[in-house]
């Protein structure tokens, strides 16, 4: 039996780790502010987590912006590696 493992790849990602860099905070300051883990925090900024409403009420008054700022995506190649 042969089993086939497909990796899901992001097609967009969402604003909200350029407003997060651009700001200076680092993904770990982030998820401990809004209280998850770092993984957890890191598949929100892809898009592979829902960003529950009172973690996006904490994620504005952080970053001092709206939420629609937040949460539109954008096209991967706008996106920096900053590793």
């Amino acid at each position: 039996m042969t089993v086939t493992v497909r990796k899901r790849r992001a097609t967009t990602v969402l604003r909200l780790r350029l407003v997060r860099e651009e700001r200076g905070f680092s993904l770990r300051e982030v998820a401990r502010f809004i209280n998850v883990s770092p993984s957890t925090y890191s598949l929100i900024e892809r898009g592979h987590h829902p960003c529950y409403p009172a973690w996006r009420e904490r994620l504005e008054r952080l970053l001092n912006v709206s939420s629609g700022e937040l949460l539109t995506p954008v096209a991967p190649e706008t996106m920096t590696d900053s590793r």
